[in-house]
């Protein structure tokens, strides 16, 4: 299938007056490096730059200079190795990675030390290496709770292979293995404490639970209560959220759980004005605003209500748009955000929301008799990617138009040919717009790195990294 893209870029900067969307400028693309192949790469945690993997040798790129990677180290186990997470604490930059042929491990690039995820029972490689399934960082306890599974069938010490935990301090690299059959259940809502479930002692009767002090990786006494403090479900999709959701439990509710605020960084914001078995989805945080949406439980992967608050104002809170499908919230609490086939730029102050591509000569409407039609494209997709490192944030949304047929057809007689509509624009948040070159030509990009400085970087199918510069007119 043809496949194209078309990029939006928005810089956050004064408001917008209204909702009409500014008349069309051309903002120039300059393809800077072709950087070559390279194994894999991670964007680094807190910093400018980007981790790349060739071979057994780890690099670091600045994505604020022109500067060519710099090499961070070489160990025989990162050849066969893939980085599944990135942390950094203070001047601890860890890089949370797996094999097939060793146990996982964590590797400081600042101090080249080691940390490693023993289980020593498990012959590895064995049928299987073990591996990383889930990596809960609290930056703010220094700590980090990786949760490791698979491993060798015959010598794996659970039943049906079920993960082992490990305790780990982000600061000195000491590792604690928690008791096998222990289960990570939840964490206190200001994610001090985490909460495991351990073997149950009678059967048909709830799990005993042990709390853990995530700073000391000490066993406490003492376990948060869901009726009277709130917590936050463990969820390992979910472990790097800036912002959790904290849920309690109401007296005789039995197990009814309510929204009851949102947990930052170990700070607590309450919020209680979402409805019963209500919870909180794509929850985002930048300065002193947060943004979700919310949906009643049971229903998924569904278009939800779009949330705006100010952390400190949680009375103030209020939806902005309905039917969202994806968001990305910018500075000041502007967003954009996308719904079926369109994406749409909002600012906060304002309250003005415009199409990003308004005025734009798009494909015209079809026919409902074609629409209908058997094997039928007409598709629109909608990307958004929000900007890393200083300056005011920006977000770059990709879009793919794909029309007609592009499936097998007995009969090739096609009232449409195919077609593929792509353009490329820059806006910023006190309305301008610009039409861009990026991404116009050739496949579409793996991956895409986006730097507050209008700086891109484009990972190819081919594994190959490519640099591009976006300038706006003076």
């Amino acid at each position: 299938m043809l496949k194209t893209w078309i990029v939006v870029l928005a810089v956050t900067a004064s408001a917008c007056a209204d909702a009409a969307a500014p008349p069309m400028q051309v903002a120039l693309t300059v393809a800077r490096r072709d950087l070559g192949r390279w194994d894999q790469i991670i964007a680094a945690d807190g910093k400018d730059a980007l981790v790349l993997r060739r071979s057994d040798s780890l690099y670091s790129l600045s994505m604020t200079t022109t500067a060519a990677p710099r090499k961070l180290a070489s160990a025989p186990e990162f050849k066969s190795a893939r980085i599944v997470r990135a942390a950094t604490v203070g001047d601890r930059h860890w890089l949370f990675m797996q094999t097939a042929d060793t146990a996982p491990f964590a590797f400081d690039t600042a101090t080249r030390r080691f940390a490693r995820f023993k289980i020593s029972e498990v012959r590895v490689p064995g049928s299987l290496a073990p591996r990383i399934q889930g990596c809960s960082i609290v930056r703010h306890a220094g700590a980090a709770i990786v949760m490791v599974e698979g491993g060798d069938k015959a010598t794996w010490p659970r039943k049906g292979n079920r993960p082992l935990y490990f305790w780990m301090s982000l600061r000195s690299g000491r590792v604690r293995r928690m008791p096998t059959g222990w289960d990570l259940d939840c964490f206190s809502a200001d994610r001090s404490v985490a909460v495991f479930q351990t073997p149950s002692i009678e059967r048909h009767k709830r799990r005993p639970r042990q709390a853990l002090d995530l700073a000391s990786g000490a066993l406490v006494d003492a376990i948060p209560d869901w009726h009277t403090q709130g917590c936050i479900h463990f969820s390992w999709p979910d472990a790097d959220r800036p912002l959790h959701p904290v849920y309690t439990k109401r007296p005789r509710t039995s197990d009814e759980i309510y929204a009851g605020g949102l947990s930052r960084d170990g700070k607590v914001y309450p919020f209680t004005r979402l409805n019963k078995n209500s919870y909180f989805e794509r929850i985002a945080a930048r300065g002193a605003f947060a943004a979700f949406c919310s949906r009643l439980s049971g229903q998924s992967r569904q278009p939800a209500d779009l949330w705006l608050m100010h952390l400190e104002k949680p009375a103030a809170a209020r939806v902005v748009a309905r039917s969202v499908l994806s968001f990305s919230l910018l500075d000041n609490g502007h967003c954009i955000y996308r719904v079926a086939g369109a994406a749409f730029f909002r600012n906060h102050d304002s309250g003005a929301v415009f199409d990003v591509l308004k005025g734009e000569r798009r494909l015209p409407p079809l026919a409902p008799n074609i629409a209908r039609q058997s094997g039928f494209t007409d598709d629109m997709r909608i990307a958004i990617s929000v900007g890393v490192g200083r300056g005011p944030a920006l977000a770059l949304c990709r879009f793919t138009h794909d029309r007609g047929y592009f499936g097998l057809r007995i009969n090739d007689r096609s009232p449409l040919e195919r077609t593929t509509w792509r353009r490329s624009i820059l806006v910023t948040s006190n309305g301008r717009r610009y039409r861009t070159g990026l991404f116009c030509e050739g496949d579409s990009p793996r991956r895409v790195w986006l730097h507050n400085s209008g700086r891109v970087l484009v990972e190819t199918d081919e594994s190959a990294l490519h640099e591009f510069e976006l300038r706006l007119p003076r």
